[in-house]
Protein backbone atom coordinates (compact mmCIF):
# COMPACT_ATOMS: atom_id res chain seq x y z
CA UNK A 1 0.00 0.00 0.00
CA UNK A 2 1.43 3.25 -0.70
CA UNK A 3 2.16 5.69 1.72
CA UNK A 4 2.24 9.39 1.83
CA UNK A 5 4.09 11.96 4.15
CA UNK A 6 1.63 13.80 6.76
CA UNK A 7 2.32 16.97 7.01
CA UNK A 8 -0.26 18.28 9.12
CA UNK A 9 -3.88 18.60 10.84
CA UNK A 10 -5.69 22.04 9.50
CA UNK A 11 -9.35 22.42 11.79
CA UNK A 12 -12.05 22.81 9.07
CA UNK A 13 -12.75 21.05 5.81
CA UNK A 14 -10.66 22.15 3.31
CA UNK A 15 -10.23 19.73 0.28
CA UNK A 16 -8.26 21.88 -2.22
CA UNK A 17 -4.87 22.33 -1.37
CA UNK A 18 -2.77 25.37 -1.56
CA UNK A 19 0.24 23.68 -3.35
CA UNK A 20 -0.09 21.85 -5.72
CA UNK A 21 2.34 19.27 -4.12
CA UNK A 22 0.21 18.94 -1.28
CA UNK A 23 -2.96 16.07 -1.12
CA UNK A 24 -6.19 17.22 1.44
CA UNK A 25 -7.81 13.93 2.65
CA UNK A 26 -11.06 15.75 4.47
CA UNK A 27 -12.18 13.46 7.52
CA UNK A 28 -15.64 15.07 8.79
CA UNK A 29 -14.51 18.75 10.39
CA UNK A 30 -10.49 17.82 9.98
CA UNK A 31 -8.51 17.71 7.35
CA UNK A 32 -5.20 15.87 6.62
CA UNK A 33 -2.28 17.55 5.13
CA UNK A 34 -0.56 15.27 2.42
CA UNK A 35 2.42 15.01 0.45
CA UNK A 36 4.14 12.27 -1.89
CA UNK A 37 6.33 9.63 0.25
CA UNK A 38 10.25 10.17 -1.29
CA UNK A 39 11.09 6.52 -2.31
CA UNK A 40 14.30 5.55 0.00
CA UNK A 41 15.57 2.25 0.40
CA UNK A 42 14.32 1.39 4.41
CA UNK A 43 17.39 2.20 6.38
CA UNK A 44 19.12 3.88 4.05
CA UNK A 45 21.71 6.68 5.61
CA UNK A 46 20.81 9.89 5.30
CA UNK A 47 23.14 13.07 5.01
CA UNK A 48 22.90 16.22 6.81
CA UNK A 49 22.04 18.19 3.95
CA UNK A 50 19.16 16.08 2.54
CA UNK A 51 17.77 15.97 6.19
CA UNK A 52 17.84 19.85 6.42
CA UNK A 53 16.39 19.94 2.91
CA UNK A 54 13.76 17.57 4.36
CA UNK A 55 13.05 19.74 6.87
CA UNK A 56 12.53 22.45 4.71
CA UNK A 57 10.55 21.55 2.65
CA UNK A 58 8.40 20.41 5.75
CA UNK A 59 8.44 23.78 6.60
CA UNK A 60 7.26 25.40 3.86
CA UNK A 61 4.65 23.24 2.81
CA UNK A 62 3.56 23.74 6.72
CA UNK A 63 3.12 27.19 6.62
CA UNK A 64 1.66 26.92 2.77
CA UNK A 65 -1.25 26.13 4.79
CA UNK A 66 -0.90 28.46 8.02
CA UNK A 67 -3.10 30.44 5.75
CA UNK A 68 -6.01 28.22 5.73
CA UNK A 69 -7.16 27.35 9.28
CA UNK A 70 -5.60 26.60 12.63
CA UNK A 71 -3.03 24.63 12.45
CA UNK A 72 -1.25 21.37 14.13
CA UNK A 73 2.34 20.74 12.56
CA UNK A 74 3.42 16.96 12.21
CA UNK A 75 6.67 15.20 13.20
CA UNK A 76 9.29 14.94 9.70
CA UNK A 77 9.53 11.72 8.46
CA UNK A 78 5.76 10.63 9.52
CA UNK A 79 4.21 8.26 6.85
CA UNK A 80 0.53 6.73 6.64
CA UNK A 81 -1.50 5.25 4.07
CA UNK A 82 -4.80 7.27 3.08
CA UNK A 83 -6.59 4.45 5.40
CA UNK A 84 -4.47 5.12 7.97
CA UNK A 85 -4.92 8.57 7.96
CA UNK A 86 -8.48 8.38 7.99
CA UNK A 87 -7.81 6.26 11.01
CA UNK A 88 -6.14 8.72 12.88
CA UNK A 89 -7.78 11.47 12.29
CA UNK A 90 -11.34 9.41 13.53
CA UNK A 91 -9.02 8.06 16.52
CA UNK A 92 -8.00 11.05 17.78
CA UNK A 93 -10.72 13.62 16.80
CA UNK A 94 -11.45 14.57 20.40
CA UNK A 95 -7.40 15.46 21.58
CA UNK A 96 -6.64 16.91 17.81
CA UNK A 97 -9.98 19.02 18.17
CA UNK A 98 -8.94 20.37 21.08
CA UNK A 99 -4.98 21.21 20.48
CA UNK A 100 -6.49 22.63 17.44
CA UNK A 101 -8.88 24.94 20.03
CA UNK A 102 -5.94 25.86 22.13
CA UNK A 103 -3.44 26.76 19.63
CA UNK A 104 -5.75 28.79 17.24
CA UNK A 105 -4.69 32.08 16.28
CA UNK A 106 -1.39 30.85 17.59
CA UNK A 107 2.26 31.17 15.99
CA UNK A 108 6.07 30.87 16.47
CA UNK A 109 8.22 33.84 16.37
CA UNK A 110 12.64 32.55 16.66
CA UNK A 111 14.33 35.83 18.52
CA UNK A 112 18.14 35.97 18.77
CA UNK A 113 19.69 39.03 20.05
CA UNK A 114 23.41 38.83 19.00
CA UNK A 115 25.85 41.20 21.12
CA UNK A 116 29.49 42.71 21.12
CA UNK A 117 31.25 41.47 23.61
CA UNK A 118 34.28 43.45 22.93
CA UNK A 119 32.77 47.05 23.13
CA UNK A 120 31.09 45.93 26.22
CA UNK A 121 33.33 46.44 29.02
CA UNK A 122 33.74 50.28 27.73
CA UNK A 123 29.89 50.64 27.04
CA UNK A 124 28.84 49.47 30.84
CA UNK A 125 32.43 50.12 33.09
CA UNK A 126 32.35 48.99 36.50
CA UNK A 127 31.09 45.37 35.80
CA UNK A 128 32.57 42.41 34.72
CA UNK A 129 31.62 40.66 31.14
CA UNK A 130 29.75 38.15 32.72
CA UNK A 131 27.47 40.63 34.65
CA UNK A 132 26.80 42.43 32.04
CA UNK A 133 25.42 39.88 29.86
CA UNK A 134 23.78 38.22 32.92
CA UNK A 135 22.22 41.22 33.42
CA UNK A 136 21.02 42.05 29.55
CA UNK A 137 19.59 38.71 29.02
CA UNK A 138 17.73 39.07 32.07
CA UNK A 139 16.25 42.57 30.93
CA UNK A 140 15.83 40.86 27.34
CA UNK A 141 14.23 37.56 28.97
CA UNK A 142 11.34 40.01 31.17
CA UNK A 143 10.55 42.19 27.36
CA UNK A 144 10.15 38.83 25.83
CA UNK A 145 7.74 37.62 28.52
CA UNK A 146 5.48 40.32 28.94
CA UNK A 147 4.52 39.73 24.86
CA UNK A 148 4.50 36.13 24.60
CA UNK A 149 1.98 33.20 25.34
CA UNK A 150 5.40 30.53 25.94
CA UNK A 151 8.92 30.78 25.37
CA UNK A 152 11.04 28.10 24.32
CA UNK A 153 14.19 29.06 25.20
CA UNK A 154 17.09 27.90 22.91
CA UNK A 155 21.23 27.20 23.84
CA UNK A 156 22.39 30.56 22.77
CA UNK A 157 26.23 30.52 21.21
CA UNK A 158 28.84 32.73 22.97
CA UNK A 159 27.92 35.56 20.78
CA UNK A 160 24.40 35.42 21.42
CA UNK A 161 22.79 37.16 24.58
CA UNK A 162 19.42 35.71 23.90
CA UNK A 163 18.17 32.48 21.67
CA UNK A 164 14.93 30.91 21.74
CA UNK A 165 11.47 30.32 20.00
CA UNK A 166 8.32 32.56 21.55
CA UNK A 167 4.28 31.64 21.26
CA UNK A 168 2.15 34.12 20.50
CA UNK A 169 -1.18 35.49 19.04
CA UNK A 170 -0.59 36.51 15.48
CA UNK A 171 -2.49 39.76 16.06
CA UNK A 172 0.27 39.99 18.75
CA UNK A 173 3.43 40.82 16.47
CA UNK A 174 3.16 44.22 16.72
CA UNK A 175 3.74 43.82 20.40
CA UNK A 176 6.83 41.92 20.07
CA UNK A 177 7.96 44.51 17.39
CA UNK A 178 7.68 47.43 20.34
CA UNK A 179 9.88 44.76 22.49
CA UNK A 180 12.13 44.09 20.46
CA UNK A 181 12.49 48.14 19.86
CA UNK A 182 13.05 48.33 23.61
CA UNK A 183 15.68 45.93 24.05
CA UNK A 184 17.76 47.24 21.07
CA UNK A 185 17.36 50.20 22.95
CA UNK A 186 19.65 49.06 25.48
CA UNK A 187 22.69 49.46 24.31
CA UNK A 188 21.54 50.36 20.21
CA UNK A 189 25.13 50.38 18.71
CA UNK A 190 25.82 47.23 20.32
CA UNK A 191 22.58 44.88 20.02
CA UNK A 192 21.44 43.32 16.87
CA UNK A 193 18.13 41.42 17.22
CA UNK A 194 16.82 39.20 14.85
CA UNK A 195 13.22 37.77 14.52
CA UNK A 196 12.27 34.62 12.20
CA UNK A 197 8.73 34.03 11.15
CA UNK A 198 5.34 33.74 11.96
CA UNK A 199 5.89 29.78 11.88
CA UNK A 200 3.90 27.18 12.95
CA UNK A 201 3.81 26.26 16.68
CA UNK A 202 6.41 23.38 15.99
CA UNK A 203 7.82 23.51 19.19
CA UNK A 204 5.13 24.04 21.21
CA UNK A 205 2.73 21.66 19.90
CA UNK A 206 3.81 19.01 17.27
CA UNK A 207 1.61 15.76 16.44
CA UNK A 208 4.17 12.73 17.66
CA UNK A 209 2.31 9.92 16.24
CA UNK A 210 2.76 6.35 17.28
CA UNK A 211 1.28 2.63 15.87
CA UNK A 212 -1.25 0.66 18.10
CA UNK A 213 -1.71 -3.03 16.85
CA UNK A 214 -4.45 -5.16 18.06
CA UNK A 215 -1.73 -6.68 20.09
CA UNK A 216 -1.50 -2.93 21.82
CA UNK A 217 -5.38 -3.42 21.92
CA UNK A 218 -4.83 -6.42 23.64
CA UNK A 219 -2.60 -5.77 26.31
CA UNK A 220 -4.91 -2.39 26.90
CA UNK A 221 -8.07 -4.92 27.15
CA UNK A 222 -6.46 -7.16 29.60
CA UNK A 223 -5.06 -4.29 32.01
CA UNK A 224 -8.59 -3.75 32.77
CA UNK A 225 -10.17 -7.46 32.37
CA UNK A 226 -12.21 -6.63 29.32
CA UNK A 227 -13.06 -8.73 26.98
CA UNK A 228 -13.37 -6.62 23.92
CA UNK A 229 -14.29 -3.12 22.80
CA UNK A 230 -18.03 -3.84 23.21
CA UNK A 231 -17.48 -3.77 27.08
CA UNK A 232 -15.97 -0.24 27.28
CA UNK A 233 -18.89 1.24 29.18
CA UNK A 234 -17.46 -0.21 32.29
CA UNK A 235 -13.53 1.20 31.81
CA UNK A 236 -14.49 4.39 33.43
CA UNK A 237 -15.07 2.56 36.90
CA UNK A 238 -12.77 0.01 36.30
CA UNK A 239 -9.82 2.76 35.76
CA UNK A 240 -10.74 4.72 38.61
CA UNK A 241 -10.11 1.56 40.96
CA UNK A 242 -7.13 1.20 39.15
CA UNK A 243 -5.83 4.56 39.87
CA UNK A 244 -7.40 4.68 43.20
CA UNK A 245 -5.06 1.77 44.56
CA UNK A 246 -2.07 3.29 42.65
CA UNK A 247 -2.37 6.30 44.43
CA UNK A 248 -1.02 5.21 47.66
CA UNK A 249 2.53 3.99 46.56
CA UNK A 250 2.84 4.16 43.05
CA UNK A 251 5.51 7.01 41.82
CA UNK A 252 3.53 7.96 38.83
CA UNK A 253 4.67 5.60 36.30
CA UNK A 254 1.91 3.24 37.11
CA UNK A 255 -0.81 5.96 36.91
CA UNK A 256 0.21 7.17 33.67
CA UNK A 257 0.14 3.40 32.55
CA UNK A 258 -3.25 2.92 33.77
CA UNK A 259 -4.04 6.38 31.72
CA UNK A 260 -2.02 5.63 28.37
CA UNK A 261 -4.12 1.93 28.41
CA UNK A 262 -6.97 3.63 28.42
CA UNK A 263 -6.49 5.91 25.95
CA UNK A 264 -5.48 3.50 23.74
CA UNK A 265 -9.15 1.52 24.44
CA UNK A 266 -10.82 5.14 23.86
CA UNK A 267 -9.16 5.95 20.61
CA UNK A 268 -9.89 1.99 19.12
CA UNK A 269 -13.63 2.40 20.30
CA UNK A 270 -14.00 5.58 18.06
CA UNK A 271 -13.14 3.04 15.13
CA UNK A 272 -15.25 0.47 13.01
CA UNK A 273 -12.65 -1.94 12.13
CA UNK A 274 -8.96 -2.00 14.14
CA UNK A 275 -7.60 -5.13 12.82
CA UNK A 276 -5.02 -2.97 11.07
CA UNK A 277 -3.99 -1.01 13.80
CA UNK A 278 -3.76 2.76 14.07
CA UNK A 279 -1.93 5.57 14.78
CA UNK A 280 -2.08 7.46 18.48
CA UNK A 281 -1.12 10.60 18.60
CA UNK A 282 0.29 12.96 21.30
CA UNK A 283 2.18 16.48 21.58
CA UNK A 284 6.29 16.65 21.10
CA UNK A 285 6.99 19.88 22.81
CA UNK A 286 10.23 21.04 23.74
CA UNK A 287 10.83 20.17 27.75
CA UNK A 288 11.76 24.19 28.46
CA UNK A 289 9.06 25.48 27.05
CA UNK A 290 8.28 28.61 29.69
CA UNK A 291 4.36 29.50 30.04
CA UNK A 292 4.23 33.33 30.61
CA UNK A 293 4.15 34.02 34.41
CA UNK A 294 1.25 35.42 35.88
CA UNK A 295 2.91 38.38 37.17
CA UNK A 296 3.72 38.91 33.77
CA UNK A 297 0.48 38.50 32.32
CA UNK A 298 -0.81 41.38 34.18
CA UNK A 299 2.18 43.67 33.75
Amino acid sequence: MRHHALIAVLEGRHPTPPAADLQMLVQGDLTAVLAAAPRQTPRAPQSLHQHLGDAATHLARQKACMRLAPLLPVRLDTHLTLAGTAAFLTANRPFLTQMLTRHAGLAQMQVTVLWQQDAAPARFPGEELHQIARRLSATITIEIARVATAVAPLTPAPELLYSGMVLLPLQDLGALNRAAARITALWPEGLSLHQTGPDPVSAFATLDLAPITPRHIDRALATFGLQDLSALGQLPAIRRRKLLMAGGFDDGALRSEIHNQAEVLTSAARLDDVRDGFALCRIWSDSRIRPKARNLAAA
